[in-house]
């Protein structure tokens, strides 16, 4: 019995052994890692009617470009390829008022404007990202409804091979050239909320709002 009892703790072992190996490492710099320690930043640029008030059709072009060479906490990386899994995140959400302290918290008829896509990638799920050969996305914001909306660039991972071969696995915050409106934000909500939506807002780089009349 003994050494039944042995022999089942080996196999227990072995079989925890092999559901760990399956798991992606937590932390490293390569494509494999499940998350990675290397960052960079990357300038995203907003044109057209940037006017703290716009109206309805008005545009608002979105462009950014991974660099050739990535200043990174890791040193300069120079690109090789762009790997299919490298995505970031991108929406433009509206209403008629705030409603709570975190952003996006409207109250009234909830509004989306979608982009309108001019260079781009598909990754396999169908998600929208950089463009695999220029590294480039760009798109466009044209309200259709009035109200009041917040545009956010969200940060992501880049998964791409560097020209000397080497792979690597990248989180790229993504900066915006706009002013911060914050005081027109803040506007929005009753007074009691402000200070916390401040000290939430303030932290985002790839944010920006308007309002539609």
């Amino acid at each position: 019995m003994k050494n039944h009892k042995i022999i089942l703790a080996a196999y227990f072992f072995i079989f925890l052994s092999m559901l760990q190996s399956c798991d992606p490492e937590r932390l490293c710099t390569e494509p494999k890692c499940a998350y990675s320690p290397v960052s960079t930043e990357i300038q995203g640029t907003l044109s057209g009617k940037l006017d703290s008030i716009i109206h309805i059709g008005d545009t608002i072009r979105f462009y950014m470009k991974i660099p050739d060479t990535m200043v990174t906490n890791y040193g300069d990386i120079t690109f090789g390829q762009l790997l299919e899994n490298s995505f970031f995140g991108i929406h433009c959400s509206g209403g008629d008022s705030l409603i709570g302290s975190g952003e996006g918290c409207f109250n009234g008829t909830s509004h989306l404007v979608m982009p309108i896509l001019i260079k781009y990638g598909t990754m396999v799920n169908g998600d929208k990202t950089w463009h695999y050969t220029t590294r480039e996305y760009e798109c466009l914001f044209i309200p259709t409804e009035k109200g009041r909306y917040v545009l956010e660039v969200t940060s992501g991972r880049i998964e791409m091979t560097a020209n000397d071969g080497r792979s690597w696995l990248v989180n790229p915050a993504i900066k915006l050239n706009c002013p911060k409106r914050y005081d027109q934000y803040l506007s929005w909500m009753d007074s009691s909320m402000r200070p916390e939506a401040y000290s939430i807002i303030s932290r985002k780089i790839g944010w920006y709002c308007f309002q539609v009349k």
